[in-house]
């Protein structure tokens, strides 16, 4: 099992955006948070686990995003740094607001 803390990601509606002759690209937005987040993830030098898993995510109880939209973003962070393999590799990914915390409390555990 590990565990991290992870600033909020834009949610969903805000990872891309649509450039004519060019198409769908990631937003300024999204790319900070992704290199932000990536330091803190490696920061906190989490384990991986291989195969499925289990995500569980807790976000503040303020949160403003819907929060089923800050899965996506979390979930392809794990994956481009190793803590999951695949992230179609789920078996279970559950979201909550609760607490004060101002970034989501991401937990990943085997489900083998």
């Amino acid at each position: 099992m590990t565990s991290l803390v992870l600033t909020l990601p834009p949610s969903t509606n805000n990872l891309f955006i649509n450039i004519p002759g060019k198409g769908r690209i990631k937003s300024k937005g999204y790319k900070s948070w992704i290199k932000s987040a990536g330091w803190e993830l490696v920061l906190q030098h989490p384990r991986s686990v291989a195969g499925a898993y289990r995500l569980h995510i807790i976000v503040p109880h303020n949160a403003q995003p819907d929060i089923d939209n800050l899965i996506k973003p979390i979930s392809d962070l794990l994956q481009t740094h190793g803590v999951i393999e695949n992230d179609r590799l789920a078996k279970r990914v559950t979201i909550e607001r609760a607490g004060a915390a101002t970034g989501a409390l991401v937990t990943v555990e085997s489900a083998s």
